[in-house]
């Protein structure tokens, strides 16, 4: 029977094509550049989510997951970030121009918080050149397989196909799955439909473990993540080696053999590697094993084998216990503590010396504790303006302890000016001229130095052990904001003098924890970000992303291109430009000159007044925009917060529970602190409070850099 003519006209309509879709790969990204940029733009997902990298040179298409709406943002011309669900099994694509609807099923269960890359591609074949050619249709149970027809890729199930008529083998390829294969027949004006339901390839094994639980399962040598009883439910058919690891047993392993689509139980029985110990006191008294504290008056648990010492304490002493214990032993110990007491003698340099033993305060120096019980004892001794001095003491019975404490009440420091011969102010007492030698108690002093009229102030910070004992102060009328010249780029320095802030908010995130007194020296910081102006008088060149006007902020720089171009920079001007210390960066961004007063956001304390400082998610309108484009703060520093993070120097760490001088952060670690939020950022990450951590190699089209330069 002859086409008819309207299908005649629909065959020449479409030029006889037959657009296909078909996916080229789909595999997990494992730490590449991708998949870190991905993981660095956080904000677009949390950590309940999965990132697909979608590349497709198809254009106009809408995507969804398990027919929902999906997010989707554009990378550049030819890729996208979806933002899925880790439990989406299908992925449906509409393609616009193509006019095609195209599921894909994906092969494996994504991750949380894991990044995956996707290629799709149009393949466009000629139909059958006969138009009496019969129709094969071919789908399987799940789809999504790889049809293959006389070894030739054809399609992805569910698929229609024109072919002449004749003998063909096929062959379905799915992962997961077992292959299917067959000959098909294919005649005149007949449609022949295949239905293939797939066997899976994966086995189940149920398994568990004896005489206790919560042991961790590894699986030929890798950790399945997993612990018993748990059940392993893609396992590949063949032969497996599982093992289980817990504390205090010993490794236990057994091979296993599963068939594809078999589900099968493995229960393992854990040998212990400990000995099972109770111990007792008569009377109810302090148990120390390897005087290390364990409990008082009763313990029961479990100890590895080798040597152990048993004391029990009250006011009493008891004879020391050794014991030997084997794996699979049981003991039970009672110990029965006689009365053994020791002196302890305490004198100090100076006198008068607060004693406190194990953190309580028990006397004043000179003393003699005339009757203390046996046992070892943490002693610190301290005096005002002077440095602690602490000793671990161990009190014998029946005998008397000796411990003389001298207390170091501070340390030789020089102080030097330029020029020198300035007179010199120590915390506001007149030490002669410079240079100064002499004896300063520790913690911090403020120093003045002055000459012909002119002067400078510096807090020290002189600590019990470490530190710096020299220092120099320079005299300098000319600490005031200016303006440098590089080729057509102005940077605006403004002189910022030090003092004492609070750094940190015991409110906020817990890398904001907690707040502490930092005093910074003076210094300069640029008014403005640096500019694409700027970086590209240096550099010769633009990385940036949004581009347009050369009073952008340069951004998608990593921390280490930004320590090349002030290498560059330095050269070219002969001064020593460097990025901020977290410390300086909050001090400038937060604090008001000649006032006590510290501030939320650079510029303000609400987040309705932000929009006058700063380009954040609000009004950026996704992108960056020219510097000094908003208000400033009152030191007169443009976007501190917000259309643009700005690198600083130091290695991120968390915040210590002290004050501190002119901190500079970790010696080393992972990641370099970014500060200041940026354009697609909240108004609760551009606080000048709120800490950002990325590698040194990264970059990101939110994060750029300031300068500031030393006094």
């Amino acid at each position: 029977m002859k086409r008819t003519v309207i299908l005649f006209l629909f065959v020449i309509l479409f030029s006889s094509l037959n657009a296909i879709v078909e996916v080229t790969s789909f595999r997990k990204l494992n730490n590449d550049s991708i998949s870190i940029l991905l993981k660095q733009r956080k904000d677009l997902f949390s950590k309940n989510y999965s990132a697909i990298y979608l590349q497709s040179k198809i254009e106009r298409f809408i995507t969804y997951a398990d027919s929902s709406l999906l997010d989707l943002f554009p990378m550049d011309s030819l890729s996208y970030c979806l933002i899925v669900p880790p439990n989406t099994r299908v992925l449906n694509f509409r393609f616009l121009k193509q006019n095609i609807d195209f599921d894909y099923h994906l092969p494996f269960q994504l991750e949380k918080n894991e990044s995956y890359k996707l290629n799709i591609d149009e393949r466009v074949e000629k139909l059958a050149s006969s138009l009496e050619s019969p129709d094969i249709q071919i789908s399987s149970v799940p789809s999504g397989a790889t049809v293959y027809i006389n070894s030739k890729k054809s399609g992805l199930t569910p698929l229609s196909l024109y072919l002449k008529p004749g003998e063909y083998e096929y062959k379905l390829k799915l992962n997961g799955y077992l292959n299917e294969a067959g000959v098909v027949s294919v005649n005149d004006n007949e449609l022949k439909q295949l239905t293939l339901k797939l066997k899976s390839n994966n086995a189940k094994l149920l398994i568990s473990s004896t005489p206790e639980t919560g042991a961790l399962v590894i699986v030929d040598g890798k950790s399945s993540g997993k612990y018993t009883p748990c059940t392993l439910d893609k396992l590949s058919s063949g032969a497996h080696i599982i093992e289980l690891k817990k504390s205090m047993y010993e490794n236990t392993s057994k091979k296993v053999n599963v068939l594809p689509g078999e589900t099968k139980s493995l229960s393992i029985e854990l040998n212990p590697g400990f000995a099972d110990v109770r111990i007792n006191t008569e009377p109810k008294s302090a148990i120390y094993i390897n005087e290390a504290f364990l409990a008082n008056g009763f313990w029961m648990g479990r100890l590895k084998p080798g040597k152990y010492k048993i004391e029990a304490f009250n006011e009493h002493v008891s004879d020391s216990i050794i014991i030997k214990p084997e794996a699979g032993q049981q003991l039970n110990l009672v110990l029965r503590p006689t009365q053994l007491k020791g002196q302890l003698k305490l004198t100090s340099t100076p006198t008068q010396a607060i004693v406190k033993i194990d953190g309580k305060p028990v006397c004043q120096t000179p003393n003699v504790l005339e009757s203390i019980r046996a046992g070892t004892y943490h002693v610190e001794f301290s005096v005002l303006g002077y440095a602690p001095y602490t000793e671990l003491v161990r009190i014998s019975p029946e005998k008397t302890t000796l411990i003389h404490a001298k207390l170091m009440s501070g340390r030789s420091v020089t102080i030097t000016s330029v020029p020198t011969q300035a007179n010199i102010f120590v915390d506001g007492v007149y030490k002669g001229k410079t240079p100064f030698k002499g004896r300063m108690l520790f913690g911090g002093h403020t120093v003045k130095v002055e000459k012909d009229g002119v002067e400078s102030e510096r807090l020290i910070l002189l600590a019990p052990s470490g530190g710096e004992t020299n220092f120099q102060v320079k005299v300098n009328s000319s600490f005031k904001s200016f303006t440098d010249t590089i080729g057509t780029a102005l940077l605006d320095m403004v002189a910022v003098r030090g003092g004492v802030f609070q750094m940190g908010n015991d409110g906020g995130e817990s890398a904001e924890k907690p707040s502490h007194t930092v005093s910074v020296n003076s210094f300069y910081i640029c008014s403005t970000e640096v500019t694409q102006e700027l970086w590209e008088l240096v550099m010769h060149d633009n990385p940036s992303f949004f581009k347009g006007n050369k009073l952008l902020p340069v951004e998608n720089i990593s921390w280490e291109q930004s320590l090349q171009f002030i290498e560059k920079l330095n050269i070219r001007t002969g001064k020593k430009y460097r990025m901020p210390t977290e410390a300086e960066w909050e001090y400038a961004a937060t604090t008001v000159p000649n006032d006590k007063v510290q501030t939320i956001w650079s510029g303000c304390n609400d987040d309705f007044g932000l929009v006058d400082y700063a380009w954040f998610d609000v009004n950026s309108r996704a992108k960056t925009h020219r510097v000094a484009a908003k208000q400033p703060n009152k030191r007169g520093l443009f976007d501190m917060c917000g259309n643009v993070s700005e690198w600083c120097s130091d290695w991120y760490d968390s915040y210590p529970n002290q004050a501190l001088f002119n901190p500079t952060g970790s010696i080393n670690g992972n990641y370099k602190v970014s500060r200041g939020g940026s354009w697609y950022r909240s108004s609760h990450n551009c606080r000048v409070s709120f800490r950002d951590l990325n590698s040194p190699q990264s970059k990101s089209d939110n994060i750029g850099l300031r300068l500031v330069l030393s006094q």
